[in-house]
């Protein structure tokens, strides 16, 4: 595993029970914030495949918080789903990702500036593949998120093979980032 500068992962717990990683420490004063989606929140954090941005913007001050996506991680389900075969399973609909990652990220920001970490006018986020697809989805239903970086982002699940025979599904179609809608 590569190491991202100084890569030293806290995990930490919301209120709620959330958990979450960051790599930096709590600011004398609420600073900008980069939440980062590829995989576990370790694996995100600690590889600079995937935080090679988190690396250099830490140099200007920005704290890198990142998450387990579904199906990664502590969300490892025993039967071992990948995340398009999470989101392809009944239950795989814009509801689903809204009330699990989705929640489960703004949570994690409320979290951080109710604590002093985060300014909410400093919010960015970035992904790739899978959790660019997750970046994406966050910046469209997080009005604190300011910006948002996509790198090779699954746009639409029906173009995955796990999502073979499901192209005229309506609920999977409804999450394809074309359908999105901001909330702001």
């Amino acid at each position: 595993m590569a190491s991202a500068g100084s890569a030293d992962v806290q995990v930490l717990q919301t209120t709620d029970g959330i958990r979450f990683g960051i790599v930096g420490s709590k600011p004398a004063n609420p600073g900008p914030t980069l939440f980062l989606f590829a995989n576990s929140l370790e694996e995100t954090l600690q590889n600079s495949n995937y935080n090679e941005i988190g690396r250099r913007l830490a140099a200007h001050g920005f704290l890198q918080v990142s998450m387990d996506l579904p199906s990664h991680g502590a969300d490892q389900p025993p039967e071992r789903k990948e995340f398009p075969q999470a989101l392809a399973q009944p239950a795989g609909t814009r509801r689903r990702l809204s009330d699990s990652v989705l929640a489960r990220a703004s949570s994690v920001l409320r979290y951080l500036i109710d604590h002093g970490y985060t300014d909410p006018q400093r919010v960015a986020v970035c992904g790739t593949s899978r959790g660019g697809f997750i970046a994406l989805h966050f910046a469209a239903v997080e009005p604190r998120v300011r910006a948002v970086a996509a790198f090779a982002p699954v746009t639409d699940l029906t173009a995955l093979t796990e999502f073979a025979g499901m192209e005229s599904h309506a609920r999977t179609r409804a999450l394809a980032l074309v359908q999105v809608r901001t909330a702001r």
